[in-house]
């Protein structure tokens, strides 16, 4: 039988699945508004990234016994690829430049 603390182990997985998708959705979007070209190499970093930082987010938020660890992941899922994007437009206007 598991400790109570060994069943997030559980749902880390289905979490960051479900976290890649709102990452790369997230940057695709972002980076479309931003009218920056959408490349399949930036959609896979926004998805890495988003999907890194709510699994990094829960784990250390549920150590913390933080309620509402899932929320702040999603937000966390939501703000790491917008940065990642608004950081691509920074480098292509100073490429511009």
């Amino acid at each position: 039988m598991f400790p109570v603390g060994d069943f997030s182990y559980v749902v880390y997985p289905e979490f960051a699945v479900i976290a890649l998708f709102i990452g790369a959705i997230t940057g695709s979007l972002v980076s479309i508004i931003l009218k920056l070209r959408v490349r399949g190499s930036a959609i896979v970093k926004d998805a890495l990234v988003g999907a890194s930082g709510a699994v990094i987010t829960v784990y250390v938020l549920g150590h913390l016994e933080f309620e509402s660890g899932f929320i702040a992941a999603i937000i966390v899922t939501v703000v790491l690829p917008i940065l990642h994007e608004l950081f691509r437009f920074n480098r292509a206007v100073s490429e511009r430049r």
